[in-house]
């Protein structure tokens, strides 16, 4: 709702859920924690946090939520003018998006055509 104390309230319960040990609700946590981030402090706090849900996803063996990550990790880059390394995250993150995983693929091809608007095509 546009109040900075939601932010808060995001990173103490990133902060519970990672204490306790809850891997899947902690990564569900960044992807949310880091798009709303985007929004209300800019790319590159996004990015930085999305980095850390990527690390955090992949050393708790929690790959459903690597592509979300990596979208938002992208669409950071992008929004930095970071356009080649945005590209090639993006492509690395669609090399290994299941299928079946609809969301990934929802996420990361919005961040490629966020990228592809961004370069005029």
């Amino acid at each position: 709702m546009g109040q900075a104390a939601g932010l808060e309230d995001m990173r103490r319960a990133l902060e519970a859920a990672t204490a306790q040990g809850l891997g899947r609700e902690a990564a569900v946590l960044y992807h949310n924690l880091g798009v709303s981030l985007g929004r209300a402090e800019g790319p590159r706090a996004a990015w930085e946090l999305a980095q850390q849900g990527i690390a955090f996803a992949q050393r708790h063996g929690i790959a459903e939520w690597e592509p979300l990550l990596e979208a938002t990790a992208v669409e950071a880059l992008a929004d930095l003018g970071l356009i080649g390394q945005a590209r090639a995250l993006m492509t690395t993150a669609l090399g290994h998006v299941a299928a079946e995983d609809w969301m990934g693929q929802v996420d990361l091809r919005s961040a490629e055509a966020r990228i592809l608007a961004r370069l005029g095509e």
